[in-house]
């Protein structure tokens, strides 16, 4: 194994499907724009000062998990069905094999830019069932290792080296006022333009306060998306 992959190996643990799939149906909570801003009110009552936000855009599609097995692709799924790999291969976007050999649970979004947006997710969703003969021009954009331990951006720079795409992304540092501008930059059409978007994400950097936090309702206590 090329030792460039070392780091990520030696932060993977292990993690059955039924629990990856337990942790896939986890849900963001979504605000819509011009509300009652609660997104700042789980800010002021859940992180410290000091806590590293990462923002990245709201793509519209459908989110599937990959895992690898002894470095080949072994099992897909959605939140409430599975993936044929048959129908995953003849997408040509998603490796079907990485250069490591320990388990790997993956999850990306499903889109695409030629696709109308109010329609898109649904047409994904009846492409993935096999009900669809039609093959849409998918692109697959990663963004979470499941059972990884690293921080989000570790996370990324992981999924960067073994060539999957990830998101575009900004930072800041517990800034409200940095979000609301990033909210804005948005909704004006200047900030993540590469995809279909209905809004961005904000979420917690560090995997260990992402645990500390956990999930309220069914919804994960440490992202938050503003639509």
């Amino acid at each position: 194994m090329n030792n460039k992959y070392i780091h990520l190996v030696n932060n993977l643990h292990t993690l059955s499907i039924e629990n990856a799939k337990k942790e896939f149906r986890i849900r963001v909570k979504n605000e819509i724009f011009d509300t009652n801003d609660y997104y700042k009110k789980w800010i002021e009552e859940n992180l410290l000062g000091n806590t590293r936000l990462i923002v990245e855009p709201k793509i519209i599609g459908e989110s599937i998990v990959l895992v690898y097995q002894e470095g080949s692709l072994r099992k897909a799924f959605h939140r409430s069905y599975s993936i044929s790999i048959e129908i995953l291969k003849s997408t040509n976007i998603i490796p079907l094999s990485i250069p490591i050999k320990k388990d790997i649970m993956i999850r990306g979004q499903l889109y695409s830019n030629n696709l109308n947006p109010e329609t898109c997710k649904n047409f994904i969703s009846n492409y993935l069932k096999n009900k669809t003969i039609h093959l849409p021009q998918l692109k697959l954009c990663c963004f979470q290792i499941i059972n990884s331990t690293l921080n989000h951006l570790s996370e990324l720079t992981e999924l960067k080296k073994l060539l999957f795409e990830i998101p575009e992304n900004e930072y800041t540092r517990l800034n409200v006022n940095e979000v609301d501008l990033y909210k804005d930059l948005w909704s004006e059409g200047k900030l993540f333009k590469s995809y279909p978007t209905n809004g961005i994400i904000i979420k917690v950097n560090s995997k260990r306060l992402q645990r500390q936090l956990g999930e309220i309702d069914g919804y994960v206590n440490w992202a938050y998306a503003l639509c």
